[in-house]
């Protein structure tokens, strides 16, 4: 694969991610209530986070520029991480939210507020993650500092293991 090849995929790569981002994006601001709040993330939630393992994935082959392979699967990782515990807490609030409304334990007015406030969480987060995306790979592409760091870790990481092994003789 030639580096104009390598770069067209890379960059066809990240868009699918984005474009995800930006799909999962509006439908969150679509949502009118808590049951499709809930709904938005079993579904479309997770539509997304397959989209980054997929660029995960993809990102780790062995023909993929190795400063993206790390920015994915090491820097953005725990900002992604972050994203879904959010989610998570958010759909059991709103679980128990549902739950106390089944009781009549909440007002509507406390009800429309909660729904309001998970999902502006939602959107803060997700606009934080966005803008997250877009300086590491800036820092990534014009950062000398950072890509020598990056090129030495991933060549630590790729060094052969074979001096390491034992030989299988000497385990009988």
């Amino acid at each position: 694969m030639n580096a104009v090849q390598s770069i067209a995929i890379k960059e066809q790569t990240f868009s699918i991610f984005e474009q995800q981002l930006e799909a999962y994006q509006k439908h969150l601001n679509s949502v009118k209530n808590g049951l499709e709040l809930k709904s938005c993330i079993l579904l479309e939630f997770n539509t997304f986070v397959d989209a980054f393992i997929n660029l995960g994935n993809q990102t780790s082959d062995v023909d993929f520029d190795p400063q993206y392979t790390h920015m994915v699967n090491y820097v953005l990782s725990e900002d992604f991480k972050t994203l879904i515990i959010l989610h998570r807490d958010v759909f059991l609030e709103l679980s128990k939210v549902s739950i106390s409304n089944q009781e009549r334990q909440l007002s509507e007015n406390q009800i429309e507020n909660h729904f309001k406030n998970s999902k502006e969480i939602l959107e803060k987060i997700l606009e934080d993650f966005y803008r997250s995306i877009e300086l590491k790979k800036e820092k990534l592409t014009t950062n000398k500092k950072t890509i020598e760091k990056i090129s030495r870790t991933i060549t630590l990481q790729t060094v052969s293991y074979t001096h390491l092994t034992l030989p299988t003789s000497d385990l009988v």
